[in-house]
């Protein structure tokens, strides 16, 4: 790149020696001097971009192989070869050995940098794209000149889908792509971002039924999400009643406690009889069975209450999945006196 960057550094001086036909020579003179300056920074695009502006005003031999040693530069190889192709049309004639040389070096070395890629589009008139850029409208005048890697190439055209064709080329391959356009169906929807009405095949304006845009939406909670609230709240009044009825109990059991001891202390037991021991058992049992109660009823809360929000979160993701609006397709057939349009 640096040798050929350098020729054409030093065959610059052709543009004093061209005369101007047409255009400001001076700003061409300008914008080409421009061009050399910022090529020996190796900054290419702006380089191009000074080229371009002093071709533009006047065309000459050196701005227009310096333009295309910029192009090769950007990888832009294809219009590196296309104004290559422009200079020779212009100025072939006047070419000298050496500038012949250089020419023919540079569109030597394009072609074995490149691949073409053809591409047919059924039907014609559609936008082609290559990696979503677009290159034109088919059908394209010439094959493309790429640099070699992946593209996705499709093309685009109103009530036409095509599909993507992703394609791999290689340095010096030439591909050949053909695309194939499939009417869209018609469908029923807004004819205008800012209006919900559609146009009927009579030319008439009819407002879309309901049922034909969203499915009626739900609200409030499930039976099941009440259901397990409500035993929620049950088992846990419950849970708090047994617990307080044990603390009862285990109070009861302390004082029966007592009264056995200071019997037993002062020698009364046996007068006393299996009352004392009684009671104190008895209280025992009942603080074990209503503490167990209790957790037992915790525990079920805490169950209740995980299944209830269970339900809950799934009856809501099933709620939003339903709301969602469904398209209705239609379909369009000719019969007597106009269309016919069928859901």
């Amino acid at each position: 790149m640096k040798l050929k960057l350098s020729l054409c550094l030093f065959l610059c001086g052709g543009l004093a020696a061209a005369t101007a036909a047409a255009g400001d020579k001076a700003v061409a003179e300008k914008h080409f001097k421009a061009g050399v300056s910022l090529l020996k920074t190796e900054d290419y695009e702006a380089a191009a971009l000074s080229f371009e502006a002093s071709i533009e005003e006047l065309p000459t031999k050196m701005g227009l192989f310096n333009l295309a040693n910029c192009y090769k530069a950007l990888r832009r190889y294809g219009d590196s070869l296309s104004t290559l192709e422009r200079l020779r049309t212009s100025f072939g004639a006047q070419f000298d050995a050496e500038l012949e040389t250089a020419v023919s070096g540079l569109e030597n070395e394009i072609r074995n940098l490149v691949g073409t890629l053809e591409i047919a589009v059924d039907p014609q008139g559609a936008e082609v794209l290559v990696n979503g850029k677009s290159m034109g409208s088919s059908p394209l005048t010439q094959p493309l000149v790429l640099a070699p890697g992946n593209y996705e190439v499709s093309a685009r055209a109103t009530g036409l889908a095509f599909g993507v064709e992703k394609v791999r080329l290689l340095a010096g391959a030439q591909l050949k792509v053909r695309l194939m356009g499939n009417p869209v169906p018609a469908t029923i929807g807004p004819q205008d971002p800012t209006s919900d009405a559609l146009v009927q095949p009579t030319g008439a304006v009819q407002a879309p039924p309901p049922s034909h845009t969203a499915l009626p939406q739900r609200s409030g909670l499930s039976p099941l999400v009440w259901a397990g609230l409500g035993g929620t709240v049950v088992a846990g009044v419950l849970s708090g009643v047994f617990y307080g009825l044990a603390s009862r109990s285990k109070s009861d059991f302390e004082a029966a406690k007592s009264d056995f001891e200071e019997l037993s202390s002062a020698q009364q037991a046996s007068t006393a009889g299996d009352g004392p021991w009684n009671d104190m058992e008895k209280a025992r049992d009942d603080h074990s069975l209503r503490q167990g109660l209790g957790a037992g009823f915790a525990v079920g809360a805490g169950v209740l209450l995980a299944a209830t929000a269970t339900i809950f979160i799934l009856d809501l993701r099933k709620s939003k999945e339903s709301n969602k609006p469904r398209a209705v397709a239609a379909h369009a057939r000719p019969s007597v006196g106009g269309l016919t349009i069928s859901f």
